[in-house]
């Protein structure tokens, strides 16, 4: 795995409030072993009876991260049990999971002598992470580990503060360590599986999230997670959270995103008056409603009661320009890019409705963001004349110019709804996007420039209008033949709709105009996708002559090559020069390995393969599948056999292979 991802306080919040997601539960002692009047431990004193109990709540922690039963038997433990400072330092982890801080820190003073075990060192990472002191929360959960290795909730409490510092992948680690000692914990699974999510391994989140969701139905740490990997279902995901816990903080405001991203403007007002509670500011996330709506008057009447901040400003500048004063919107902007929360989003809007008012950008913001490509591009739409689009690419998801050079994006009536549109469109408003590039292309139907932005917006409409965006395509490319964006976007639509030889028609196209390593990778699968084993060679060449330092170009030519036992020589060089570039990727090393394996270097192929699956983490099952072979080549069939069962679990072609070969085994 691949090491310096930034794990955002968002994603943090999301994952990890310590969270280790168990909510107090509120079951009486009973549920844990004790009677309803007492500890029923018939022939044992009141004093070993509580010490029994406790231990068996301390257990139900570690193993399943369910805390609540401690905090509901507090008060009988604490009397039955005044000085015993282990108890203390467990009900100080409980607390400090459950985020009472000064409770937590109440209790690890009261216990003394003060000791060195798990649930103290558990305690004192989780208050030391909630302190924003991740050195001292990773220090004090290693501690936790040492003294009860077998422990799921200090495993877990050492993935929490590696993955708020940023290390992922020793998060899943720790996470999959607890995993492994507390299988019925369904917070150790969830934590996994988000983790594993914002990793970018989805297969594998999916697994772990749904034995989440088997072990906890409304877990809203996997439910959150899930949503996030399945975003059609996540008003159903993220509802169900919102069902179990209303006005969860992180669940609410996801649901109302969700339900946006559906266009369901009314069931997201519905949303904000039923879980107001999980809003800083509901009146302002119900303006941020009637925006998406295109509706300005009414967001410009919610902002009235709207607190002051940061992004209220934003949104009144949105409204401003919605309503048809792009000159406001731009001056309101304009005073909100000073403050870092929405600066670059206000810099953008400040820009694009100064532009679309005919008017000359902020000099400050204009000096501050003069190279970025949205400075570019609303200057070039400001600019009298033809706009130069030099330096713009990237300005809006799927925007480049190279081969636009038909007449008519210099038409003047369509300049100010491209303005408008291109903001809308990166504020994740669809639908006043949408509306915006229709009244540039009615404006200036010869505009292949307007005509891709509204094929743009129609895909991302919901439901996508994917006939309307192909005839805006067409458009585009019949007034621009060589528009390479437009042919790329035609390319992606029609391999969406299993169309891949027109797609990779479309691709060639563009690539023709504008060439680069990571297209031709694609026109490459695009044709191994349809069986023609040349052209993905010749696509792969290409790839590798541009980019020869490209480790993903570098490594799928040579997998290419091996995966039909050719030219295994060179494979091999191309593997090296790739893992040069990419010391322990796991990719890699398997493509090296098997290489390795097919040469029949039994030891060199074992070594690498070994190496893949560690650093893989077991979650690829084809790197398993290849790896049980080489060990069978290397006689450990024990080895074999048990990661061949591993696979074999699973389910697809893997799956079915690996099943097949321990039959025959």
């Amino acid at each position: 795995m691949t090491g310096g991802r930034v794990f955002t306080r968002a994603v943090v919040a999301l994952l990890l409030a310590t969270g280790l997601s168990a909510a107090p539960k509120a079951a009486p002692l009973t549920s844990d072993g004790a009677g309803a009047h007492g500890f029923g431990l018939g022939g044992v004193s009141q004093a070993v009876a509580l010490r029994r109990a406790a231990d068996a709540l301390a257990e139900r922690f570690a193993a399943r991260a369910e805390y609540g039963g401690l905090l509901v038997a507090e008060s009988a433990l604490r009397d039955g049990l005044p000085g015993d400072a282990a108890l203390r330092r467990l009900l100080a982890a409980a607390h400090a999971a459950a985020g009472d801080v000064a409770a937590a820190r109440d209790l690890l003073s009261a216990a003394t002598p003060e000791g060195v075990d798990v649930w103290g060192a558990v305690a004192r990472s989780l208050l030391a992470r909630r302190a924003g002191d991740l050195d001292a929360a990773a220090a004090q959960a290693a501690a936790a580990i040492a003294a009860d290795p077998d422990n799921a909730y200090a495993r877990n409490a050492a993935g929490a503060a590696a993955a708020e510092a940023g290390d992922l992948e020793a998060a899943v680690s720790h996470f999959a360590a607890a995993v492994e000692r507390g299988p019925e914990g369904a917070p150790y699974f969830a934590n996994l599986g988000a983790t594993l999510a914002a990793l970018g391994d989805a297969g594998h989140a999916t697994v772990a999230l749904r034995r989440a969701l088997e072990l906890a139905p409304e877990d809203c740490v996997a439910l959150i997670a899930a949503a996030g990997l399945a975003p059609r279902e996540a008003p159903e995901l993220l509802g169900r959270c919102l069902a179990a816990q209303p006005g969860h903080p992180q669940a609410a405001p996801r649901f109302v995103d969700a339900l946006l991203a559906r266009e369901a403007f009314d069931e997201a007002l519905n949303a904000v008056d039923a879980h107001a509670a999980g809003f800083d500011d509901p009146e302002r996330v119900r303006a941020r409603i009637a925006l998406h709506a295109g509706d300005a008057a009414a967001a410009q009447a919610r902002l009235a009661a709207a607190h002051p901040s940061s992004e209220t400003a934003l949104l009144a500048a949105y409204a401003a320009a919605m309503a048809g004063d792009p000159a406001s919107g731009a001056a309101i902007a304009a005073e909100a890019v000073a403050d870092t929360d929405v600066v670059d989003a206000a810099a953008r809007a400040a820009l694009g409705f100064a532009a679309a008012a005919g008017l000359p950008p902020d000099p400050a913001t204009a000096d501050r963001f003069g190279d970025a490509p949205a400075a570019r591009f609303f200057a070039a739409l400001g600019a009298p004349g033809a706009p130069d689009f030099a330096g713009a690419d990237g300005v809006s998801a799927g925007l480049r110019f190279a081969g636009l050079e038909s007449a008519g994006a210099d038409e003047a009536a369509s300049r100010a709804p491209l303005a408008l549109g291109v903001v809308w469109r990166d504020a994740g408003m669809a639908g006043p996007a949408r509306k915006a590039f229709a009244a540039a292309v009615a404006a200036a139907p010869q505009s292949a420039l307007a005509q891709l932005l509204l094929g743009l917006s129609l895909v991302e409409a919901s439901p996508p209008d994917r006939d309307g965006a192909l005839r805006a395509y067409d458009a585009a490319l019949s007034l621009a033949p060589r528009f390479a964006a437009a042919h790329r976007a035609k390319a992606e639509l029609l391999a969406r709709t299993g169309d891949l030889g027109a797609a990779r028609l479309h691709l060639g196209a563009a690539l023709d105009v504008e060439d680069d390593a990571l297209g031709r990778l694609n026109e490459g699968a695009m044709a191994e996708a349809i069986g023609d084993d040349a052209a993905a060679r010749a696509a792969y060449e290409r790839a590798v002559a541009l980019a020869p330092d490209f480790f993903a170009a570098l490594n799928q030519l040579a997998w290419h090559l091996a995966e039909r036992e050719i030219e295994l020589d060179r494979a091999q060089a191309l593997a090296e020069r790739a893992a040069a570039q990419r010391p322990g990727n796991a990719s890699v090393l398997d493509t090296l390995g098997w290489i390795r394996f097919l040469q029949g270097d039994a030891t060199g192929a074992l070594t690498a393969l070994r190496q893949a699956h560690e650093a893989d983490e077991g979650r690829r099952p084809e790197i398993t599948l290849r790896l049980a072979q080489a060990e069978v080549a290397a006689g450990d069939p024990t080895r074999a056999d048990a990661l061949l069962r591993e696979v074999a679990s699973g389910e697809g072609a893997t799956a079915e292979t690996a099943q097949k070969m321990l039959r025959e085994r």
